[in-house]
């Protein structure tokens, strides 16, 4: 393998930019790799030259990458150039470098697509079989498909014994509740019947409460029908005794009107004589006084009349 040579400046003492790996070295590769070919997920022997002539690359761009860093070291102005023919010559290998890894990649991918159907239709497999053994729910949460068949085979026993315990778990759990509710019924039944029984005794001391109110009724009734009537009875005695007295106390006072009709007659003509009074006309400064006489007349007679009419009643 020829190294390629990028002289530094004379103005300077640093090395010489030599790289191991040469643009002819590339162009070798070039001829030898871009060829190579895979021609199926079986081809072992095609696959491994493909991988090896991609690390073949690998080695040939890091050892690049290695003397650029090398050589870069002794100037920045020389690095660039360093950097520079390192960019070249990796951007010469790098396709060469894509193509090899696109078709590792491609097989990579069929394989990779191959194992998930492998693994897919495995799982498939073993789901529909657990299934039929009635014991999907117990394994369909594992990843069934890695077990290895011993494994599986071991899984699906450990599941089928599960569910066995968990049918008898269940039927247990049934009968339990069957007897739960059969006692249940027979208590609301009995329940039931002593709800009747109370009921109709209940009915029965309603209707004796009813009939003890209906014979308290009528006989309050009767009672109130007869303190009315003896009421009323003392009512009317009351009012003819009341009546009676009433008479007796008008023919009494008629008497006593008539036996004073005499006395009465001769005190009325004194209130008409003091009613009668004439009071004279007088002077201005007299007037008030007139007045007032004249109304302590009228008032004395209305007062004689009142006390007449005493006399007798």
């Amino acid at each position: 393998m020829t190294a390629a040579t990028l002289k530094a400046p004379e103005t300077t003492e640093l090395k010489p930019i030599l790289y191991s790996v040469t643009e002819a070295t590339i162009n070798a590769q070039a001829d030898k790799y871009l060829g190579l070919t895979i021609s199926g997920i079986d081809d072992r022997k095609g696959y491994e030259a493909v991988r090896s002539a991609r690390m073949d690359c690998v080695h040939a761009r890091n050892a690049i990458e290695r003397t650029r860093k090398q050589l870069k070291a002794d100037s920045l102005e020389y690095g660039r150039k360093v950097d520079a023919e390192a960019k070249r010559l990796v951007q010469l290998i790098e396709p060469i470098e894509a193509y090899l890894e696109t078709t590792q990649d491609s097989i990579d991918a069929q394989r990779k697509r191959i194992e998930e159907k492998r693994r897919f239709d495995l799982r498939t497999e073993r789901l529909k079989e657990s299934e039929e053994k009635g014991v999907f729910e117990f394994v369909r949460n594992f990843e069934i498909e890695d077990m290895t068949p011993e494994k599986w085979q071991q899984c699906l026993a450990d599941a089928v014994a599960e569910a066995e315990v968990e049918r008898i778990n269940k039927e247990e759990k049934a009968a339990e509740e069957k007897r739960r509710q059969e006692e249940a019924a027979k208590l609301a039944a009995e329940r039931a019947e002593l709800d009747r029984q109370k009921a109709e005794l209940d009915q029965q001391r309603a209707e004796l409460k009813r009939q003890q109110d209906e014979a308290q009724r009528q006989a309050d009734e009767a009672a109130r029908v007869q303190r009315e009537a003896d009421e009323a009875a003392q009512r009317a005695a009351q009012a003819e005794q009341a009546r009676l007295k009433a008479e007796q106390a008008e023919s009494e006072r008629r008497a006593r009107l008539e036996a004073t009709r005499p006395d009465r007659e001769k005190l009325l003509a004194v209130a008409d004589t003091v009613s009668l009074i004439e009071v004279p006309d007088v002077s201005e400064p007299s007037q008030d006084v007139a007045i007032e006489i004249r109304t302590l007349l009228s008032r004395t007679s209305d007062a004689i009349k009142r006390l007449v009419e005493r006399l007798g009643n």
